[in-house]
């Protein structure tokens, strides 16, 4: 497994992390339901955490695909998204952490919980924008001449 395997293996665990805790603390919270509110909030921390190694293999999968002739603006574009993503993921599982922290003896507070779960919509958010962005990197198909394309790159330039 080189580093692009590796990035590529780890990208998925964030954002399904989160994906899952939104809707496990969804259903917490309009249930009352404690154990499984720090449930979400524990998926909420392994996503933060894993946020780390898949932002630290990316420079080094850039190396990888570069030598594929990988188009430069998308993978500068995808490590902008990824490092503010990363940032943003690594504060969520920062905060769902304090959470369980400070409520540790007592039951996680309502708006707390809303809260962190808010802030887990908008990382996951930053989360889709970074991993669409690097899907287009090596699959140009993919690509459309209506979305945000760096380089200007439509399907017609294919032809030239």
């Amino acid at each position: 497994m080189n580093t692009a395997h590796a990035h590529l293996v780890l990208n998925h665990f964030p954002l399904i992390g989160i994906i899952f805790a939104v809707g496990i603390g969804a259903y917490a919270v309009l249930r009352s339901k404690q154990p499984i509110l720090r449930v979400a909030f524990w998926l909420l921390i392994v996503s933060g955490v894993m946020a780390l190694p898949t932002f630290l293999t990316g420079e080094s999968a850039e190396d990888v695909v570069e030598a594929f002739n990988a188009d430069h603006d998308f993978l500068e574009a995808h490590e902008d998204a990824g490092k503010l993503a990363a940032i943003l993921t690594g504060i969520l599982g920062g905060l769902a952490l304090i959470g369980l922290v400070v409520y540790r003896r007592r039951d996680l507070g309502r708006p707390y919980a809303l809260l962190v779960l808010a802030a887990a919509v908008v990382a996951g958010g930053f989360l889709v924008n970074a991993a669409n962005i690097g899907g287009k990197i090596m699959h140009p198909e993919i690509r459309s001449s209506t979305a945000l394309t760096p380089g200007n790159y439509s399907s017609e330039d294919d032809d030239d």
